[in-house]
């Protein structure tokens, strides 16, 4: 059993919300109460089955606004001050729960009020009429109690708790669980009843019967026995949250405990129940109150229009609700991943030389910091990899000089970036720094050939230190790294040059150093300039700053180089960490990707996405990323039935050819690219159609397997499904089923009609509609085939290779079970020993039984016994029809 209509749709909003906050701290409040309710809620979000990139999702509805305590222009209106525009609001829906208000139930709890089992009839377990209890008789006992077919990936769970005496020696646990897999994979919650009344909080994930625990809350709150404590406990995306409070104080504001974490991907809910090893106290616990809402849609509504109607006695506000990614893409661009790694660092003096080709200047990263001068400089240079572009020596007296608003502290450190044109041959000075105080005015960086050294310079132009040249070791006509920090002991000031090679990136750091008696100041500025040895050098990224430039961080480092690499579940979950937006990133295979540069926020994480071939989406209060690896063989969530009429309208599927190829490029950004093309005859039956696209890769030797991966994509052959739509009013024992699937999720559709009873209708959900009202509740799916992401496990027991070469010898009647295989390439004749498996001709699926001997020297003939028409499909097969195994094991990228 499940939710019965009306439906009880819930809506939240949170005036006041700080935007650039934890989405756990929204102030959200219930009004639903407010909602129309002869207009229902419609929500959209995902994309077309055709589509590229998913857009931001939408929600529409009405509410009444009579008392104008929506408007945010009524002075006296309850939220006046706090309506701005894009207010958080947020859809759920009451799934479950239970009050416990039944005939007594032992052992077990029985059948609850939203109609779910309990899974437990464990004897620990009872109720009395109006609670729910757990009694265990000794100490060191465990048990899970699970509300079956409950549950969504998104929760808010509410309830009340008791326990009958303090506890003694140990403790009781109470946790609440989402999440839930089964009794070895979930994510609980402990709350610990301790022996000196208070209550820790102790959040836990279990993977594969193995609990892991995060950072304890000890002393939460004050607990009494035979007094309710209430807890709520909710999980958003990677998100969870749990607050308690005693039995009539209000509920907190704030979260005593929040974290994050997205490695288990259950959908269920339940509790699980612990008497310690060495609780002495036998104690009872009781359970009341259960309820349990799955989170829908999460979005900003933009504006809150007032509307009347003619009278202009009646009053409505109707809320236009949009995704996140509506905000996001209204952002300006984020810079380059060095730029932002700088500036973070509290600079003095920070020069990017990241400007335009026509810039007269070089612009200071530093608010308030005047540029630094040009001559002879031209700006779009080579990017850094950690960068967007640089500056260039343009003639003979080229020259950039900058001082910072504020000298640098006494121990500073100072660093750039540089690419020689080509090797100096003779002492070349790179850079200058200059000090305002101090026993060296000058800090001078020097090459020759082959090494580096450092020049200290008095006030009167003497030399106070020359650290002498060591071999640098690197490639200089390469992006390198070099800094120059300082330190003072008492009378003796140190100093350490410290320099990488960039591109390629090594991993070697290289140093020099020296010191001097004297005293240490501050560097207020910087000159670089040209000689003939430095034509058409380039630089880029002057900072000036404290000695604390973790300039050797290996963090550091990758950012430098713009972390090549890096998969594309890393770039997307630290883009967003930066941003400060939540995303829930699954688990799985991802990616490496090249160098990050510059761009529009969005743009760099679909950038990501289409590298991966995994799939960017909204996700709660934030985002969500599915990683290539995820999207391989994902069990089937919702099961609709055609033949049992549980589609609301006859699907209108199609073979379509907007994503057909038959030869595909990758082209790798800045790098080479391969092309893969497919079967002769594949292109004989469906045409010649080229396409491909660039992606951000790290490396050349990832196009081979994108190139085949995008093919694979373009020459599927099976009929597309774009449209499915039901009815969860008409058929409310799906409602369990939908509301645990989301985007990316698998639907099965079964009994399908007669004209395409040789097609197994296996679907991925890219997009989404529902309209729900009191009386109403409409879906409507965007789907992809689930066939793409069928790959073959070894050793799995059900995976096989296909062969590509093996047609039928000669014609065999509709009942004839001997037939002929006729194979063309060695590799793939068929086992002799393996059988039970399903092969598929001309739309038959047949089961072997047992297959002969191979004879023959080419093409290769082999006799196989087998049942026919084991998918209902009864017909007389041509020769020379082509022989496939039914849902063959592909290779994954």
């Amino acid at each position: 059993m499940t939710i019965k209509p009306p439906f009880p749709i819930g809506v939240e909003f949170a005036p006041g919300a700080n935007l650039a906050g934890d989405p756990g701290d929204y102030p959200y409040v219930d009004i639903s109460g407010r909602r129309r309710q002869s207009a229902p809620v419609e929500l959209t979000y995902g994309r077309d089955d055709e589509g590229s990139d998913v857009d931001f999702g939408a929600g529409v509805t009405t509410f009444d606004d009579r008392d104008g305590d929506l408007s945010p222009w009524n002075p006296v209106g309850q939220w006046y001050g706090l309506l701005a525009e894009n207010v958080p609001v947020r859809f759920r829906i009451d799934e479950s729960g239970d009050t416990f208000d039944r005939a007594a139930v032992s052992p077990g709890w029985g059948t609850s009020t939203s109609g779910h089992t309990w899974s437990n009839t464990n004897g620990v377990y009872s109720t009395d009429g109006s609670v729910a209890r757990v009694d265990f008789g000794g100490d060191g006992q465990s048990s899970f109690q699970v509300l079956q077919g409950a549950g969504a990936p998104d929760l808010d769970v509410t309830f009340s708790m008791e326990i009958n005496a303090y506890t003694a020696g140990d403790t009781y646990i109470v946790a609440p669980m989402v999440r839930v897999v089964d009794t070895d994979n979930h994510m609980p919650c402990y709350l610990e009843f301790r022996p000196d009344g208070t209550i820790s909080i102790k959040p836990i994930y279990a993977i594969g019967g193995s609990y892991t625990s995060f950072s304890e809350l000890f002393g939460a709150l004050t607990y009494t026995p035979d007094s309710k404590v209430w807890c709520r406990y909710q999980c958003e995306g990677a998100d969870f949250r749990i607050r308690i409070w005693n039995d009539g104080d209000p509920e907190p504001d704030q979260w005593a405990v929040t974290w994050s974490d997205y490695q288990v991907l259950g959908t269920g809910v339940g509790m699980l129940f612990w008497r310690r090893s060495g609780e002495t106290a036998n104690c009872r616990m009781t359970i009341d109150d259960l309820q349990v809402a799955a989170l829908l849609f999460s979005g900003y509504a933009a504006d809150l229009p007032p509307r009347w109607d003619f009278s202009g006695n009646d009053a409505t506000t109707p809320f236009e609700i949009s995704g996140i990614m509506r905000r996001l893409g209204q952002q300006s661009g984020i810079r380059s991943p060095l730029y932002r790694q700088l500036v973070r660092y509290d600079p003095a003096g920070y020069w990017p030389l990241e400007d335009g080709s026509d810039a007269s200047y070089a612009a200071s990263a530093v608010p308030g910091g005047a540029p630094a001068t040009i001559y002879d400089v031209s700006f779009g240079g080579d990017s850094v990899a950690g960068g967007d572009s640089s500056a260039e020596y343009a003639g003979d007296l080229g020259r950039i000089y900058g001082v910072a608003p504020t000298t640098t502290p006494a121990e500073f450190a100072v660093m750039f970036l540089m690419k020689m044109e080509n090797n100096v041959t003779a002492d070349t000075l790179l850079a200058e720094f200059g000090c305002p105080s101090g026993t060296a005015r000058k800090w001078q960086i020097w090459a020759s050939a082959t090494s580096f050294k450092v020049v200290a310079v008095s006030s009167s132009g003497s030399t106070v230190s020359d650290s002498g040249y060591v071999l640098h070791l690197i490639d200089t006509t390469a992006w390198f790294a070099i800094q120059l920090e300082t330190t003072q002991s008492g009378g003796t000031v140190s100093y350490t040059l410290l320099w990488y090679q960039v591109i390629p990136e090594s991993g070697v750091f290289w140093a020099l150093g020296d010191s001097f008696s004297g005293s240490l100041g501050g560097v207020r500025d910087f000159l670089m300039r040209t000689t003939a040895e430095l034509q058409g050098t380039q630089f880029a990224h002057v900072w000036l700053g404290a000695e604390t430039l973790p300039f050797v961080d290996s963090t550091f480092v990758a950012v430098v180089s713009g972390y090549p690499g890096e998969t594309a579940s890393d770039r997307i979950t630290r883009l967003c960490a930066e941003e400060g937006i939540p995303v829930a990133v699954a688990p799985g295979d991802s990616a490496q990707l090249g160098a990050q540069r510059s761009g529009e926020f969005l743009d760099l994480l679909r950038a990501a996405a289409k590298a991966d071939f995994g799939v960017l989406y909204e996700r709660a209060a934030g985002l969500g990323f599915t990683p290539h690896g995820a999207r391989y063989e994902t069990p089937v969530t919702l099961i609709l039935d055609w033949g049992g009429g549980e589609l609301a309208e006859a699907p209108e599927p199609a073979r379509g050819d907007q994503q057909y190829v038959s030869q595909y490029t990758a082209k790798r950004l800045a790098g080479s690219e391969v092309t893969a093309e497919a079967d002769a005859v594949i292109v004989q039956r469906r045409g010649v159609k080229k396409g491909g696209e660039e992606f951000t890769l790290y490396a050349d030797d990832q196009l081979e397997d994108q190139a085949a991966w995008g093919l694979h994509i373009g020459t599927w052959g099976e009929l597309r499904w774009p449209r499915i739509k039901f009815s969860l009013l008409q058929h409310r024992h799906l409602i369990d089923d939908w509301v645990k699937c989301g985007i990316g999720s698998r639907v099965r559709i079964v009994n399908p009609k007669t004209q395409v009873a040789g097609i197994y209708i296996d679907l991925i959900i890219e997009g989404v509609q529902q309209e729900i009202g009191r009386y109403q509740w409409d879906v409507t799916l965007s789907c992809s085939p689930a066939g793409i992401y069928a790959v073959g496990i070894y050793d799995d027991g059900v995976s096989r290779y296909d062969s590509s070469s093996t047609f039928l010898h000669a014609d065999v009647s509709a009942s004839a079970t001997s037939l002929v295989f006729e194979t063309f390439d060695d590799g793939d004749v068929w086992s002799m020993t393996e059988t039970g498996y399903i092969v598929s001709l001309g739309g038959e699926d047949v089961r072997i039984d047992a297959m002969g001997a191979v004879s023959g020297s080419g093409p290769y003939l082999q006799t196989a016994t087998v049942t026919r028409s084991m998918n209902g499909v009864v017909k007389a097969q041509p020769g020379a029809t082509m022989i496939h195994v039914r849902n063959p094991g592909r290779y994954a990228r």
